[in-house]
């Protein structure tokens, strides 16, 4: 009877170990997938948190660009603040001359600006728009002539305008057509004015 009643508390016993065990693997599963769902979470948190900081980065990015733009005055062809209704005539002249220079000879030159379509597309909008133009059908026909590529009076051109201005020095005045040669050389060794946030001043 004994031996009886010592087997079944045995069998029982080991019965509830391996419930226990059952029980324990059953946790530890439990546990595991928990840690791995925070795991998951945080990288997710982390992701977005690096997204917001990125777009974040980009917002404070663009509004320096456009603060930066709005702070920065517009400047026309020639490098100056002024636009086309705010043009004078003295302006005018002293563009054409400076710009006449890449393709005359004188013995004494001051002042340079590379003859472009977009400076004389401009020129010739602002003598549009500016009134009292004594002198405006003039300075167009100039302008017309070089937007057509055709600079065969440009010596004329040169001493027209410059003799507006108050010219007087011989040494100033335009005396020949450069050639092909020269004209590149002269761009290529010339600096250009420097108009940056300046009025063109009337100068021979």
């Amino acid at each position: 009877m004994e031996i009886y009643w010592l087997k079944r508390i045995l069998y029982e016993g080991r019965i509830e170990v391996k419930k226990v065990t059952s029980y324990t693997i059953f946790t530890l599963i439990l546990l595991f997938l928990n840690g791995c769902n925070l795991n998951n979470d945080e990288v997710n948190n982390g992701r977005a948190d690096n997204s917001q900081n990125n777009n974040d980065s980009v917002r404070v990015e663009e509004n320096n660009k456009e603060g930066k733009e709005a702070t920065e005055p517009e400047l026309n062809p020639f490098g100056n603040q002024k636009d086309k209704s705010q043009i004078m005539e003295s302006n005018i002249l002293q563009y054409i001359h400076w710009m006449s220079h890449q393709k005359v000879k004188a013995d004494d030159k001051w002042g340079f600006f590379e003859i472009t379509d977009e400076r004389i597309e401009w020129l010739l909008d602002a003598i549009d728009e500016t009134e009292y133009l004594e002198k405006a059908e003039e300075y167009k026909d100039i302008l017309n002539r070089w937007k057509d590529g055709n600079f065969s009076d440009v010596v004329n051109d040169h001493n027209y305008v410059w003799e507006i201005l108050g010219g007087e020095k011989e040494s100033q005045k335009a005396t020949e057509i450069l050639s092909e040669s020269k004209e590149k050389e002269y761009i290529e060794n010339t600096e250009q004015i420097d108009e940056t946030y300046k009025d063109a001043e009337a100068s021979n």
